[in-house]
């Protein structure tokens, strides 16, 4: 991994298989939908990556920054090897996702890589977080607004989601789809993120990301975030 300032165990934890799924697929050209400033880069500089996003607050010379939406992206199809998006679906409005989980197959040659916070579990730790951050902060934080306002897809949506984006691009595949962060887990991690116990933030935040590869293989029980991997054969 690489060291960049604003990265953390908890995220750490989403991207690492998300990267292991990139290089399982033999992908060169990578597009990250919903990437932020870093996106993938702080845990592989392995791919030519370029991130779409509506607008970016530093610059990145590791990724190709591009202002745009996801559900219309400014790319022909199959420009790239793989594409992925990573906790970005759930702040799509729910009527949007079908656009946006088909701009995602359509884009893609080789292999898409869905990675979302997904049923009842995750959403109720999110009102939990939510109100902890309130109580500890004092404000509101506005990616849980997101969440808790457009509500986190269940499995069978998500499955619901990619039939129909292959369907409505023509496209051949399979998918398969694994569980990421156990919810007991994330719930440390993030109540840290939260603490004003510099010990705590302190250990969850940074202290802990030497671990965080072995970690990121501890995806039993009952997991925050779903990984849908899509392998598009035409």
């Amino acid at each position: 991994m690489h060291r960049y300032p604003d990265q953390s165990t908890e995220v750490a934890l989403r991207y690492l298989p998300v990267v292991r799924a990139l290089r399982e697929s033999g992908a060169g050209k990578v597009l990250e939908v919903g990437s932020g400033d870093l996106g993938l880069t702080p845990y592989s500089l392995d791919f030519d990556l370029t991130g779409v996003d509506r607008a970016f607050e530093q610059d990145n010379p590791d990724m190709d920054q591009v202002e745009g939406s996801a559900t219309r992206l400014p790319y022909d199809e199959r420009d790239f090897d793989a594409v992925v998006s990573v906790d970005s679906l759930e702040h799509i409005p729910p009527d949007k996702r079908d656009i946006a989980v088909t701009e995602i197959v359509r884009t893609a040659y080789r292999r898409a890589v869905i990675a979302v916070p997904a049923g009842t579990a995750a959403e109720a730790q999110d009102q939990h977080l939510a109100e902890r951050y309130r109580r500890v902060r004092g404000e509101e934080y506005p990616f849980f607004k997101d969440h808790l306002e457009n509500g986190l897809p269940q499995r069978d949506e998500l499955e619901l989601l990619i039939t129909r984006a292959l369907k409505r691009t023509g496209r051949k595949g399979s998918f398969s789809i694994r569980k990421n962060t156990n919810i007991w887990l994330r719930s440390f991690l993030m109540k840290g993120w939260i603490s004003r116990n510099c010990f705590y933030y302190n250990l969850t935040v940074l202290g802990l990301m030497p671990l965080a590869g072995l970690l990121s293989y501890l995806n039993v029980g009952p997991c925050y975030r779903l990984i849908a991997i899509v392998d598009l054969s035409d």
